[in-house]
């Protein structure tokens, strides 16, 4: 290999080096309090929403979590929910987005071994489109069946 296509693969090299440091950095500089969360719109209110989230939770009460997952705090901007799915707990949360729209977060995910990893940004590739499917199937599916049937 003589000198010019060593300069040209230690050239691609840097290029694709940079890229890659760049790609895996720029998460520290995310911006907002749940940056890697799956955001979903549903055109209906929050109140809407969250009595529809309800319904499905007396519906289906394997999705129900045990005590000790209740937001009490008011005082934010969030509306935090708890759900069992299959073998994982996930964390989600509602937010109005104007006056009939609502903002539906899948946000994380409690592992079992004490860690909470967040969607988007811990779990690998396949784990991550996994959970999005079964949270989609298992819940947000059944949420906008209600919403429709307000």
């Amino acid at each position: 290999m003589n000198s010019k296509n060593k300069k040209i693969l230690g050239i691609i090299f840097i290029i694709l080096f940079t890229c890659f440091c760049l790609y895996k950095f720029s998460k520290f500089f995310a911006a907002g309090s749940y940056p890697f969360a799956e955001y979903y719109d549903l055109n209906y209110s929050e109140a809407k929403v969250l009595r529809a989230i309800e319904i499905v939770k007396q519906k289906n009460p394997d999705l129900n979590v045990g005590n000790g997952f209740v937001d009490d705090d008011n005082s934010d901007y969030w509306h935090h929910l708890w759900f069992n799915l299959e073998e994982n707990t996930v964390m989600t949360w509602t937010r109005p987005f104007g006056k009939n729209k609502t903002t539906f977060a899948l946000v994380s995910v409690f592992n079992g071994n004490g860690n909470w990893q967040d969607v988007n940004n811990d779990l690998g590739f396949f784990e991550n489109r996994r959970i999005k499917k079964e949270f989609e199937k298992l819940i947000l599916q059944k949420v906008e069946i209600e919403l429709k049937n307000q």
